[in-house]
């Protein structure tokens, strides 16, 4: 199997290779490239990025010219490790907010049970990482409903730790997707839609003060545009024109 590492990095020039470096030897050694994309930082990101690329030769860079959001930059890379005919894609975010040391646990459901995998904070203890309680309790909040609208039994729709066959990424149409934060949530709409396997795994967090985190307002945004998106989603398979 011909898997990427996509790092996100966006201002990451204090964590972005603290995260590199703590690439388990072994997943290293089996994956085909480390993808680090800077999305338009305005720190030295890509400085560090381009300083790690001689240490690491699996290493690709890429900036973006301008900020494409969250949702934005990963539908970018999506894309660019389709077009590269690589079968499975793995994210990890470069502020140190999941554990790299979590990889091989990441990829193993790949090979035989999973389309995606999902790095679950919930079932890794997120309060003592240092998760906000706020944070945590929309959390909690939007799981149960999007469980009960959708049927599944997931415990973190809301991860950014996630491990996907390039497969599943092209049959829900990413390209379509949200470039904001909702992405993370509508991806797995479609892909309970399709009836693609979804397994996660527990992982430990990390809340430090280096690591980037989305405010209160954006979080209460992001909740708002999921729950809209959610039953948006229902009223089409009910009412389809």
């Amino acid at each position: 199997m011909k898997v990427a590492i996509f790092v996100p990095a966006y201002e990451a020039e204090k964590t972005l290779e603290w995260v590199i470096k703590r690439i388990p030897k072994e997943v290293y050694e089996s994956i085909v490239e480390i993808l680090i994309q800077d999305d338009a930082s305005k720190d030295n990101t890509f400085e560090v990025a381009l300083k790690l690329k001689q240490d690491f030769d699996k290493i690709i860079v890429i900036r973006n010219e301008r900020n494409l959001g969250y949702g934005g930059t990963k539908k970018k890379a999506y894309k660019y490790c389709i077009q590269k005919g690589y079968d499975a894609v793995v994210i990890v975010h470069g502020d140190g907010q999941l554990p790299p040391e979590s990889l091989p646990e990441m990829l193993a459901p790949l090979h035989s049970e999973a389309d995606i995998v999902l790095g679950s904070r919930i079932l890794g203890d997120p309060l003592k990482g240092g998760m906000p309680l706020y944070k945590w309790i929309g959390n909690r909040f939007l799981t149960i409903l999007m469980n009960t609208i959708l049927g599944l039994n997931l415990s973190d729709y809301h991860t950014g730790y996630r491990a996907y066959l390039c497969a599943a990424l092209s049959a829900i149409e990413f390209e379509t997707c949200s470039d904001g934060h909702e992405i993370s949530s509508e991806i797995l709409i479609r892909a309970s839609d399709r009836g693609l396997r979804i397994v996660e795994v527990p992982v430990p967090t990390y809340y430090g003060a280096e690591s980037r985190s989305c405010s209160s307002r954006t979080s209460i945004k992001y909740g708002v545009n999921v729950i809209k998106m959610l039953f948006a989603n229902e009223y089409k398979k009910l009412f389809p024109h």
